[in-house]
């Protein structure tokens, strides 16, 4: 499951920039990338 900057609210959004020190997210290609993956363990894999 990919997560994107889009998925945050505009208040996380704006800590996540703080936070990175970067102010657009085109500059650490969030835009397009996911900033995250969750990786959810399936039953019928095992």
């Amino acid at each position: 499951m990919d997560i994107y900057f889009d998925d945050f609210k505009p208040a996380t959004q704006q800590r996540i920039l703080a936070e990175a020190g970067i102010k657009d997210p085109k500059e650490a290609n969030w835009d397009v990338f996911p900033i995250t993956q969750i990786i959810l363990e399936d039953d019928n894999d095992k």
